[in-house]
C-alpha cells in the first residue's frame, strides 16, 4: 500500500456485480483506464491475500469458487492509488 488512502471503487467508475454471489463476479473497469500495470487483489476479512491477478479485460471475471462464505475486499491498483470495494460470498 502506498501512502495514499484507498478510495471506493465507484469513484473511479469501477463496479462489481452481482454482489452478493456464490462464486463468480464481474469487475467492470472503464474503457478509459489503461489495464497495463493494473492488479486486482482479493483479501479475506482477516486481511489475508486470497487472490491476485493482473487486469486483462475491462469486464474481468473473478472466479472465487471454493472460497469460504463471508466478506472479502477487492483492491484494484491504478498507478499509485488503490481502490477498494467489498463483496460477499454466499
Amino acid at each position: 500500500i502506498t501512502g495514499t488512502p484507498p478510495a471506493k471503487l465507484q469513484r473511479k467508475g469501477l463496479f462489481i456485480f452481482p454482489n452478493p454471489a456464490q462464486q463468480k463476479y464481474t469487475l467492470v473497469i472503464p474503457e478509459d483506464l489503461p489495464l497495463e500495470g493494473m492488479f486486482i487483489r482479493v483479501f479475506d476479512s482477516t486481511g489475508r491475500l486470497a487472490m491476485e491477478e493482473p487486469a486483462y479485460s475491462h469486464q474481468q471475471m473473478l472466479d472465487l469458487w471454493g472460497y469460504e462464505k463471508g466478506l472479502y475486499f477487492v483492491r484494484v491498483n491504478i498507478g499509485a492509488v488503490d481502490y477498494v470495494g467489498r463483496i460477499v460470498i454466499e
